[in-house]
């Protein structure tokens, strides 16, 4: 293999890379973003310098379903996002996908930090995330809402 061709690659290995060159699309996304108070110092605490909250106390839980990625295929996220101080801009603290290209495009190509786990959807298009105790405050209302029914 030629060094263009190396450098051409979207990912690695050359024999099988992680995931293709794009452009993405992502179509058809389904999210369910729920916000909720928390402790000042626990946010402040998972934002790297200089990076300053919003000082909302505000954090927000997100669940997106995304069923036609191209080059990525269909899988399910979420994660912790943390509004800023300044411009209306968020920090991405934590992401947990159950795919792997994604987790390696989102880490390698943007620089999300992506990790692998097991987000589930309910029938009724809703996300269940395995990782309550990361956001224990964002899954009580997801589950107050199940109980009632959302409809789909």
């Amino acid at each position: 293999m030629d060094i263009d061709s190396i450098l051409g690659l979207a990912s690695m290995p050359m024999a099988s890379p992680s995931y293709p060159k794009g452009p993405y699309l992502f179509l058809d996304r389904e999210h369910l973003i729920i916000s909720y108070e928390s402790d000042p110092l626990a946010i402040r605490d998972a934002l790297p310098d200089p990076l300053q909250p919003d000082g909302s106390n505000t954090v927000l839980y997100e669940f997106i379903r995304m069923p036609d990625s191209a080059g990525f295929g269909d899988y399910t996220e979420s994660g912790i996002v943390i509004p800023l101080n300044g411009e209306h801009v968020n920090f991405t603290a934590q992401m947990y996908l159950d795919d792997e290209p994604p987790i390696a495009g989102g880490r390698e190509i943007w620089g999300f930090p992506k990790k692998h786990a097991a987000p589930k959807t309910l029938p009724y298009g809703r996300v269940l995330h395995d990782y309550k105790d990361k956001a224990r405050a964002a899954s009580a209302p997801l589950h107050r809402d199940a109980a009632r029914g959302v409809p789909a």
